[in-house]
């Protein structure tokens, strides 16, 4: 036991541990040091605090210390645990309240915390907690932790990580060593999340809801960032071996320096094809000049391998693997028709109008390159993508002064190894014609949301800032 007049120490002791900068220059304010050499020593100790402070460098993360059995984690990477606010694809007042429950236990030295980790074994009623500790925490502290806390046990690991847990013979199944029994996140920052769907906690149920249609059974991964400027929210799952690799990608289109709305597909399924048709389609393009010559036939097949940009209130833009002059047929509606003389079985003949498709297309060049005009259409190949649009200035533009998709994901931290096999881009107007600015936090300028894929993973990127 740990008499009063012992525990008042102890708690003084944790007081001065974290306040000895204004300890040292309250005594040089009593010993009336001249008031020059009073700020040149506050400097030098100030100096010395932050050299010490920034060479301390982690050299583990309490995640690599989490046990075989783990069907959840949430870790928060740094100290700045409330990094948003807003709900953002799930209730963030449980992981909240975690960290509050953390903080009553530990009390003056969360403020030594770098790291933690909230997660759950094959017992999924229990909590357990891995600290990353900055410094290290004294025996002192340790027998005042233990006794305010008596349902905990605490168990050091190394000299940086520790165990808070109510089983004490979890510490037996961690490893005091750097392992790897999950995959490592793609970008260890911000706050990240791993959960079995069978099994996770009860505030992740309406997202597995959602991720029931695009995600298998196996453990998913979460991340959740904000830099300042750009949220990032990251669902992943890592790729069985029998998983084919997309070998195509939108990284190569060619885009104007403005646009309101982007949908890069691949592959889609019915389900996502209606819901793209019914809530974006017919929301933003279906009344653009020109647009009314793709039917729904028409789309349905386009969706499979094109890509579909408006510009403005004005000007669209189709983008695909396949030559339009192939297809310009089958999407012009009002051909001249003319006389075809035709014979029938028994000899009878007769005339027949049919659609003319004697139709010329027009060339225009455009310094060293070249596109093309039928009718209200026109198109261009670039590379090997054909582009067709209602707008002669747009392709122009795409000739002139476009650039390349790549260069509009640099803020989502995709690297070279990603590839992108989806993208859909909203501006604020197109989120607010949608409909969707209730469901994001504050004012959202624009809203990219990606399929991709890697070696070793596949999954969704939402970016919005």
């Amino acid at each position: 036991m740990i008499d009063p007049e012992q525990d008042r120490e102890i708690k003084n002791h944790f007081l001065r541990k974290n306040n000895f900068n204004v300890d040292f220059l309250h005594s040089l304010k009593i010993k009336k040091t001249p008031w020059p050499v009073t700020y040149m020593i506050a400097l030098v100790v100030v100096l010395i605090s932050l050299t010490w402070w920034f060479s301390v460098k982690p050299e583990f993360s309490a995640y690599n210390f989490l046990p075989d059995n783990t069907t959840f984690y949430y870790q928060w990477t740094d100290r700045d645990w409330q990094v948003d606010q807003h709900t953002i694809i799930f209730d963030r007042a449980v992981p909240l309240a975690k960290i509050a429950d953390l903080e009553n236990i530990l009390e003056v030295m969360m403020a030594q915390i770098e790291e933690v980790i909230w997660f759950q074994t094959d017992n999924i009623n229990e909590d357990h907690y891995l600290l990353r500790v900055v410094g290290n925490l004294s025996k002192e502290e340790i027998e005042y932790l233990t006794k305010e806390n008596s349902y905990w046990f605490f168990t050091r690991i190394n000299d940086q990580i520790w165990l808070i847990t109510k089983q004490e013979q979890l510490s037996e199944q961690l490893s005091p060593a750097l392992v790897n029994k999950l995959p490592m996140a793609q970008r260890r920052v911000g706050e990240n999340i791993y959960f079995d769907p069978t099994q996770a906690p009860e505030f992740l149920n309406s997202l597995i809801q959602y991720l029931k249609t695009d995600f298998s059974e196996q453990e998913i991964f979460l991340q959740l960032d904000f830099d300042g400027k750009t949220y990032l929210v990251d669902i992943y799952q890592v790729k069985n071996e029998e998983d084919e690799t997309e070998d195509t990608s939108w990284s190569q289109i060619s885009l104007p320096k403005k646009f309101q709305a982007v949908l890069a597909i691949n592959n889609l399924s019915l389900e996502t094809q209606k819901w793209l048709s019914q809530f974006i389609v017919a929301k933003l393009f279906v009344d653009l000049p020109g647009f009314y010559i793709f039917d729904e036939n028409i789309l349905n097949n386009l969706w499979q391998t094109s890509s579909l940009i408006k510009i403005d209130d004005q000007q669209w833009l189709w983008v695909g693997h396949n030559d339009w002059q192939e297809y310009i047929f089958s999407l012009l509606p009002n051909f001249t028709t003319k006389e075809v003389a035709r014979t029938l079985v028994d000899g009878t003949l007769y005339t027949e109008l049919v659609k003319n498709t004697e139709l010329e297309f027009q060339n225009f060049s455009l310094g060293e390159q070249s596109y093309w005009q039928m009718g209200d259409l026109f198109g261009v190949q670039v590379n090997d993508l054909y582009y067709l649009s209602n707008s002669e200035a747009s392709i122009k533009n795409i000739l002139l002064h476009s650039k390349s998709a790549t260069d509009f994901w640099r803020n989502c931290s995709f690297n070279s190894s990603s590839l992108v096999t989806d993208w859909v881009h909203l501006d604020d107007k197109s989120i607010a014609i949608i409909g969707l600015g209730e469901y994001l936090p504050n004012k959202v300028d624009q809203l990219d949301i990606f399929a991709y894929q890697n070696h070793l993973t596949h999954g969704y990127r939402l970016c919005f800032e």
